[in-house]
């Protein structure tokens, strides 16, 4: 190449030359695109909610039930529910199968519960358990036959309950549900609403236990019960049994004298200490034990009456309790008078 060919490369020629090069590039690769067989696009697809494993009847839906999925558009109906605030929180109707889209004929309507369906001849009972252990820490479920476990409020300080006593009510009856859940789900802490398959006679006998103390169930032989309330002494315990102490002896008028009874009042309050051959027998505090003291107005025949105790003949008008409170302030007519010191004790000596 002569000087004459290198004048002419000039700087302008060298800026078209490449913009030449990068042109046919351009036309190069569009030509390329153009000519290529164009492949064709695959159904259209949506994300849409689904179970992550079958989910049985009575399941009341939440986060960690439910997860999303691709369906064919071509796939989906007007029932197909699209979003989950639509679903969760709402208990499922019929079982719903993993990866399936859900429909809302699948569900029960929104704050809708699964109905309860007791036995032939029972009736659907509902009682209180407090704490977790009561449930077994959530291990009880519905459809499970448990015993029901008993102990009265109350009574530490009753003779005849012996320092306490808890007791098998019923024996093999079926759970229908747990805080309104027809399946397994978790359980309160504190406090928890369990629904028994009960027969009329154990609906009765529930709802006035539940009044006057507490309620345990336990797993037993996971059979069906007799639908009768157990009452035999092998069911009960008492906390002077657990301690291997032996029960007081029952008092006999003939023979037994009556009991020395020591009466200290600070204010409205008194406490009142009974004592037999140098042993403390009894103790009250606040007055009286106004659970004894029902007990006695509301019995017909007295059969459990102690010999120190008053003679009532049930719902008596001069009952217990009303001579017990007119005596909330003894002063010196109570001292005079030795019917109202209380309790029908025959006239205590006074400390």
């Amino acid at each position: 190449m002569g000087d004459s060919d290198v004048n002419r490369l000039t700087p302008a020629t060298v800026t078209m030359l490449m913009f030449a090069i990068v042109g046919g590039l351009i036309v190069a690769y569009i030509g390329k695109n153009l000519l290529a067989s164009s492949k064709p696009a695959g159904p259209a697809t949506r994300s849409v909610p689904m179970p992550l494993a079958d989910i049985p009847e009575g399941t009341l839906l939440t986060p960690r039930h439910i997860g999303t999925g691709p369906v064919l558009e071509s796939e989906l109906s007007r029932e197909v529910l699209l979003s989950m605030n639509s679903i969760l929180g709402r208990v499922v109707k019929t079982k719903l199968t993993a990866a399936t889209p859900i429909r809302s004929n699948m569900l029960y309507s929104p704050n809708e519960r699964a109905p309860l369906t007791p036995s032939e001849g029972h009736q659907a009972a509902a009682i209180t358990v407090t704490g977790a252990a009561a449930l077994l820490s959530g291990m009880i479920k519905p459809s499970q036959f448990v015993d029901v476990h008993f102990t009265p409020n109350d009574v530490d300080n009753i003779a005849r309950f012996r320092g306490g006593m808890t007791m098998r009510l019923i024996k093999g009856i079926k759970v229908l549900a747990i805080n309104g859940q027809t399946q397994q789900s978790a359980i309160n802490g504190d406090t928890n609403v369990v629904v028994l398959d009960a027969t009329p006679a154990q609906v009765n006998v529930l709802i006035q236990a539940e009044k006057k103390g507490v309620f345990a169930l336990a797993t037993g032989t996971g059979e069906k019960g007799d639908g009768l309330v157990a009452v035999k002494d092998e069911d009960r315990a008492f906390f002077e049994e657990i301690l291997g102490i032996a029960p007081l002896k029952t008092p006999d008028p003939k023979k037994d004298k009556e009991p020395f009874v020591s009466q200290a009042f600070v204010g409205n309050d008194r406490t009142e200490l009974s004592f037999r051959d140098g042993k403390r027998i009894s103790e009250y505090q606040g007055f009286f034990d106004r659970n004894r003291a029902d007990d006695l107005n509301n019995a017909r025949d007295n059969n459990d009456r102690l010999p120190w105790e008053p003679q009532t003949n049930g719902n008596s008008n001069n009952t217990i309790n009303d001579d017990m409170n007119n005596n909330s302030n003894p002063g010196p007519s109570a001292q005079r008078n030795p019917s109202r010191r209380g309790a029908g004790f025959p006239n205590p000596t006074m400390r």
